[in-house]
C-alpha cells in the first residue's frame, strides 16, 4: 500500500478544518511542541510580486535591478534536482473558486528526490524559472525557504536539504492560519528583510487593502479614516499594493542589498546543492 500517498490525500482532507486546528497553538504548551514537530529549523520567506516594487524610488543611491524572483531562480539554478508538484494541495484541498489548482509547489535539493511520482515530476532549470514566471502572471505570492511541514506532509527530506517555494493564494494558504497561531509559530513566515510596506499620504481610507481574502494576515486597522499597518502582523506579500485603488500603498527598499541578504539568510537553513 502506498502510504507515502494516503498521507498526502488524508493532509487535503483535513485541510479545510486547519483554523480550528491552529486555534489550540495558541496556548505556550502546545505551540512548542507543534514547533518541534513541525517547524522546527524552517524560515520561511514571503516574496512580493515583482510588479509592485517601483525599483530605485526608495533610495538616493541607485539599486540594481533584482527583484524578489531573482532570490528564487538564485536557487533554482543551483539546485541539483528539482521537482514541481502537479498542484497545489492547498487549493486542491478547499476547491478554490479564484485561482487554479495548478501550479503547484517546486522543491529543490536532494530531499526532494523521494516525493511520490504520483504527486509530481522532475523539472528542468528552465521549467522551474517558466513556473515561477506564470505564477507571477496569475497573481500568486511565493513563499520560499526550509519548510517541515512539507517533509512531514509528503515524507520526503532531510529539511536542510529541501527548499519548498509555496506559490500561494489569498484564499486558500496555509499562511492564513498565521492570525490563529502562538506568535512561536507565526515567526516561522517573514517578510524579506530590507522591504517594508508603507501606507502613503495618498490613503483615502476607502477599506479595499483590510479585506479578509486580501490580507490574510490581518495587519491592516483604521484610524482617523486612514489605513494603518500593524508591522508585527504584515508579512510584506504585498497584495495590498496591487489592491489599492489609490496607489496609496508602496513597497519600499530599505536596504539595498535586500536580495543578496535573503540569498544568504536562507543559504543558512537550507541546502540545495
Amino acid at each position: 500500500m502506498d502510504w507515502q500517498y494516503l498521507k498526502v490525500q488524508l493532509s487535503k482532507k483535513i485541510m479545510p478544518r486547519r483554523f480550528y486546528q491552529f486555534n489550540p497553538t495558541k496556548i505556550p504548551f502546545v505551540a512548542r511542541l507543534a514547533k518541534k514537530a513541525l517547524m522546527d529549523g524552517d524560515d520561511m520567506l514571503m516574496m512580493p510580486r515583482d510588479k509592485v516594487i517601483q525599483v530605485n524610488k526608495s533610495l538616493a543611491a541607485p539599486v540594481e535591478e533584482f527583484l524578489p524572483t531573482e532570490v528564487i531562480a538564485h536557487f533554482v539554478k543551483k539546485a541539483s534536482y528539482i521537482c514541481i508538484l502537479d498542484t497545489c494541495l492547498c487549493r486542491e484541498a478547499l476547491k478554490c473558486k479564484h485561482y487554479p489548482i495548478s501550479p503547484g509547489c517546486i522543491y529543490m535539493g536532494e530531499g526532494a528526490r523521494g516525493l511520490n511520482p504520483k504527486e509530481g515530476r522532475p523539472a528542468t532549470v528552465d521549467e522551474a524559472l517558466e513556473h515561477i514566471h506564470k505564477s507571477q502572471e496569475l497573481g500568486l505570492v511565493s513563499m520560499v525557504g526550509r519548510s517541515k511541514l512539507d517533509c512531514v506532509t509528503h515524507s520526503i527530506g532531510p529539511g536542510n536539504r529541501l527548499m519548498a517555494v509555496c506559490n500561494c493564494c489569498p484564499c486558500c494558504c496555509i499562511a492564513r492560519g498565521i492570525p490563529y497561531m502562538h506568535p512561536l509559530l507565526g515567526e516561522k513566515f517573514n517578510i524579506i528583510p530590507g522591504l517594508k510596506i508603507v501606507v502613503t499620504d495618498r490613503c483615502q481610507g476607502c477599506g479595499a487593502c483590510a479585506g479578509k481574502d486580501l490580507c490574510i494576515f490581518q495587519a491592516f486597522s483604521f484610524q482617523g479614516g486612514l489605513a494603518l499597518i500593524d508591522y508585527s502582523r504584515c508579512r510584506g506579500c504585498g497584495r495590498c499594493v496591487s489592491a489599492c485603488p489609490d496607489n496609496a500603498i508602496e513597497v519600499v527598499i530599505e536596504d539595498k542589498n535586500y536580495i543578496k541578504n535573503a540569498i544568504e539568510r536562507l543559504s543558512r537553513t537550507v541546502n540545495v546543492t
